[in-house]
């Protein structure tokens, strides 16, 4: 399976809404697909999205994700 397509599968259970964003993600992290998903793992995991927007108001939450990810890795 490509990285898109886990990405799609992913936010299928877990963020529908974001599904549209599986592309662009994949395409912007190509070189650090485990580090992706063990990261939104870690975001929709115990606690969930929920947990994190509380923390974090008025901000997308995927943005943030590709922010913290892009400071790491790049």
């Amino acid at each position: 399976m490509n990285f898109e397509t886990e990405l799609c599968n992913f936010f299928k259970v877990h963020d529908p809404g974001r599904i549209r964003l599986s592309r662009r993600i994949a395409s912007t992290f190509r070189n650090n697909r485990n580090e992706v998903m063990h990261h939104l793992k870690k975001i929709y995991g115990p606690g969930g999205v929920e947990s994190l927007a509380a923390k974090v108001k008025n901000k997308n939450i995927i943005s943030l994700m590709m922010q913290r990810m892009s400071i790491e890795f790049f």
